[in-house]
């Protein structure tokens, strides 16, 4: 909208220049060389529409009609036409037009209710285009309010989610871990210090808006490593990403939620289990893929807080790839697999 307001604005502003120039130099094209007189006098009498149109733009429009002080603005516009009329007629008598016009043109009877009129005419059709530009800088003025206060909404919404998003993983990966203190200490030691370094990304990274995907992939292997010491060795668990994967930027924790989900209910220990994470770039298009095997938890708590993380995601991706992301989940029942697929449009960001 922003682009079509100045867009309109520009064309006004031609016009009524263009207008203006025709107007002083259309004597130019009588058949007679008018006198010195009269051209200070069309050069005067514009410059005075140009100081109605600068207090109208200035201040009669945005100080009274634009906040609706209607009644205020009708008599101030009276009274700037009044003192045009008269300005006009004083540079007429001054400049003696008159007895000039009446020596180059026989019969010339001067009609001073008709010069009158046209400068009516002239200051209305001013005040019309002054009042066009207002209203254009006044809607720019607007939007540009709703744009600050849209960011601002989006960005504390943001925050938010971000907020709920952070000790959900951390809280999750410090039961994981408590369960080895007891039955393998040396793997919980190990754990701990991985987690050391995934909580520096998670305090550090997440307060910016994008991080690199390369920063993103190691946080997600030392997810899936953590993961790992709490599943039995029959679980088959890949993670894999191309050899040169572009560094692009991506926000922080964004495919998390989708990996926890897998390992909350992709896991059994009496049937084969199987998660797949899989992640590649091609053609300015980045691709997450999750597939796993799918067992319903029948914990209902789990469950909602698995749910809250993946409606956040899906939040955040409103809200940072809007109309530039394509999420896919499909549930199968017949083959008990989960499948997620997000693609992102890298170009745009």
């Amino acid at each position: 909208m922003f682009v079509k307001l100045r867009k309109a604005v520009f064309p006004v502003h031609l016009f009524a220049a263009t207008a203006l120039i025709i107007w002083i130099l259309f004597p130019l094209t009588w058949p007679v060389n008018m006198p010195s007189s009269y051209w200070i006098k069309q050069v005067a009498e514009n410059l005075g529409y140009a100081v109605v149109y600068i207090i109208n733009t200035a201040v009669l429009s945005p100080k009274l009609l634009t906040k609706r002080r209607l009644g205020f603005y009708i008599i101030s516009v009276i009274a700037l036409i009044i003192l045009m009329v008269k300005y006009n007629g004083w540079m007429q008598d001054s400049l003696h037009i008159d007895a000039a016009m009446a020596k180059m043109f026989h019969p010339y009877v001067p009609d001073h209710h008709m010069r009158s009129a046209w400068t009516i005419l002239m200051c209305l059709i001013v005040l019309g285009f002054s009042n066009v530009t207002t209203v254009a800088k006044k809607l720019q003025s607007h939007e540009l309010a709703i744009q600050v206060s849209e960011k601002e909404r989006i960005s504390a919404e943001l925050s938010f989610l971000k907020a709920q998003i952070n000790p959900h993983f951390f809280f999750n990966t410090l039961h994981t871990i408590y369960a080895l203190t007891d039955t393998d200490p040396a793997s919980a030691k190990e754990s701990l210090y991985t987690l050391s370094h995934m909580m520096r990304y998670v305090i550090y990274e997440t307060k910016q808006d994008v991080t690199t995907l390369k920063k993103e992939v190691k946080f997600i292997e030392d997810y899936i490593s953590l993961m790992r010491t709490r599943i039995d060795s029959s679980v088959e668990v890949s993670f894999t990403v191309p050899d040169k994967l572009r560094d692009i930027n991506v926000a922080p924790m964004l495919f998390l939620p989708f990996i926890e989900n897998a390992f909350k209910h992709g896991i059994s220990a009496r049937q084969a289990s199987y998660i797949f994470v899989n992640i590649s770039e091609a053609g300015g298009t980045l691709k997450f893929m999750v597939r796993n095997s799918i067992y319903k938890n029948t914990n209902k708590e789990l469950d909602e807080e698995y749910g809250i993380g993946i409606a956040n995601t899906k939040r955040r991706l409103d809200l940072l790839y809007p109309g530039k992301y394509n999420l896919v989940v499909n549930d199968d029942a017949n083959t008990n697999e989960y499948l997620t697929i997000l693609t992102l449009n890298t170009n745009a960001n």
